[in-house]
């Protein structure tokens, strides 16, 4: 998880205050107070279940679970390595492919993951790794699923 750090700056901008219409000094002014806050980034993904079966040439659909887990909102790239040939592609709650969301602060989505494999594939034990990235590249997330074709 990235911090990234906020300054706030407090300035007394009056050391008189009025009483009763009398102005009354207080003591000396004292230094502007600096206080560094740290921001939290974070991203997190989820998914129902690892390991999904399905024949040579058909899909492979994973319901996943992004969350943006910082106290900032982001924009969240996603991505997927799978083996030459392969396809995979995130799919909203609309069925619409996508490969960019918004997230706010605290926010989650969920989303299909749809792999498909190489008709002449064959029988075969896929294991690969889903990302999301911030759009500042502080915040990431992987999830390692495996697909079983044959």
């Amino acid at each position: 998880m990235a911090v990234i750090c906020t300054l706030l700056v407090y300035i007394s901008l009056s050391q008189i205050l009025v009483v009763a219409g009398n102005p009354v000094e207080l003591d000396p002014p004292s230094p502007a107070h600096l206080q560094i806050l740290p921001i939290e980034e974070g991203l997190n993904i989820t998914a129902a279940c690892s390991s999904i079966e399905a024949g040579a040439g058909h899909a492979a659909t994973y319901s996943i679970t992004v969350a943006n887990v910082g106290e900032m909102s982001e924009n969240v790239t996603l991505s997927a390595a799978v083996p030459a040939g392969w396809s995979v592609s995130f799919l909203a709650a609309n069925g619409e492919t996508i490969k960019l969301m918004y997230l706010g602060a605290g926010e989650s989505r969920q989303l299909a993951v749809k792999i498909v494999s190489p008709l002449d594939a064959g029988a075969a034990e896929v294991s690969f790794t889903i990302n999301a990235t911030s759009s500042n590249g502080t915040a990431t997330a992987s999830l390692s699923l495996i697909a079983i074709f044959g």
